[in-house]
């Protein structure tokens, strides 16, 4: 599918990871989609198609920062509110609700280190896991 030079794909015979930079969806602090987000989401959802006996995760991940506003009082929320937008997104879009999940993971899961502000950029991140169902 064409993601675009900032999305991250791994394949393996049992699990399709996506991992797309939370910059490019969410403003700061927010959890609100970035308009720009809905083409690379259409892509996106074709790989679902393409996989129709995968489940999906949608994982929400933040850099180790603190927040605390009245609507995310810790990363906990940022990350799970993320996730479940995304998540409501693609229910809308006719992914069968049995199919799909969400989870934040709030700082839990670096994938740079948090010392420097491109390690906290990769941090924030949403990722789309896709794992075979059992049959």
């Amino acid at each position: 599918a064409n993601l675009g030079n900032s999305i991250f794909a791994h394949i393996d015979a049992d699990k399709v990871v996506l991992q797309v930079p939370g910059e490019l969806l969410f403003s700061s602090g927010s959890a609100t989609l970035n308009d720009e987000v809905f083409e690379l989401f259409a892509e996106i959802k074709k790989t679902f198609d393409n996989y129709p006996d995968y489940t999906i995760n949608i994982r929400g991940h933040t850099d180790d920062r603190p927040i605390e506003t009245a609507q995310f009082p810790s990363n906990w929320e940022l990350s799970a509110v993320r996730a479940t937008t995304v998540l409501r997104y693609f229910l809308e879009q006719g992914i069968s609700p049995e199919r799909i999940s969400a989870t934040g993971y709030a700082d839990l899961i670096p994938i740079a280190s948090n010392d420097t502000p491109e390690g906290r950029s990769a941090n924030r991140r949403v990722e789309f896991v896709l794992e075979k169902i059992a049959r």
